[in-house]
């Protein structure tokens, strides 16, 4: 009798030890949870918001280096026909399609836009119009081209919208062409929100909402947008928050594991324990 009270002291004692063992292994884990789901959460927003923000960066540099190519030309053209009707003394509104001039200019541009052509034996140039407005048109149906090639990995797109919520290029090309200003998600207006946020901060803007994901369900997102003012255009391009959420789940999935062979481990080790101390006790 003796010897079963002291066996049963042992086990009341290891089980005290058992549970403040796992008190305490439920504490360290939950702590650590905590502050790993802190730096999860951190790590993401930060690569979300700088991946972005170089997506963008990237592809408005091509858009304003296209455009400003194009505008560059327009002015070249426009000084060469002053310089034509200073030197020659021509009537402002007479028209340019055929000059005949006694000098050669050996100059060429793209032909939708400007072009000179040099005939020596009639020193002929062949100036062919195009305004400022028809070049922005001209980019506007380039647009979709171009940033096809815009594309990182199976997700990362630009998106692409004028101000009155036009779509001029986005990764489901049903939208393209097509108005979604009274897109509305969650009782939010979203291209008018991304719209008003773009022009309120010219340097770029950071925007969470409500958008529609590859596989069809509406989900949170976070992108960057900025306003490109010459052609009216917001390019934007986000993350998905649900890659955060999967991101959390993996992690809690492998806490979870940690916390149960942590329990194991205890388990076995206060199990070992009482038999080394019975066997004294016999």
């Amino acid at each position: 009798m003796q010897r079963g009270g002291k066996l049963k002291k042992t086990l009341l004692k290891l089980f005290g030890i058992w549970i403040i063992g796992s008190l305490f292994i439920i504490i360290i884990i939950f702590s650590h949870k905590i502050r790993k789901e802190k730096e999860i959460k951190e790590s993401f927003y930060a690569t979300a918001k700088l991946i972005s923000k170089q997506r963008v960066d990237a592809g408005l540099r091509v858009l304003s280096s296209f455009y400003a190519q194009k505008e560059q030309n327009e002015r070249e053209k426009f000084l060469l026909i002053d310089y034509i009707i200073r030197k020659f003394n021509i009537n402002n509104n007479f028209n340019y399609k055929n000059i005949y001039v006694d000098f050669t200019i050996k100059k060429s541009f793209s032909p939708e836009y400007i072009f000179y052509e040099d005939v020596i034996n009639e020193n002929r140039i062949v100036y062919i119009y195009e305004n400022i407005n028809k070049i922005k048109q001209k980019i506007y149906s380039l647009i979709a081209t171009l940033f096809d090639a815009f594309r990182f990995g199976k997700k990362g797109y630009i998106f692409i919208y004028d101000d009155k919520g036009n779509c001029y290029y986005h990764y489901d090309k049903k939208f393209i062409g097509k108005n979604r200003w009274n897109l509305k998600r969650n009782g939010i207006y979203v291209l008018q929100l991304i719209t008003k946020k773009a022009k309120e901060h010219p340097n770029g803007v950071y925007v969470k909402y409500l958008a529609f994901n590859p596989n069809g369900k509406p989900t949170e997102k976070i992108s960057y947008v900025v306003y490109f003012p010459p052609l009216h255009l917001i390019l934007g391009s986000g993350v998905y928050l649900k890659d955060l959420q999967h991101k959390l789940d993996t992690f809690s999935k492998e806490l979870e594991k940690m916390f149960f062979q942590a329990e194991a481990s205890l388990t076995f080790i206060l199990f070992l324990t009482f038999l080394l101390i019975r066997r004294r006790t016999n």
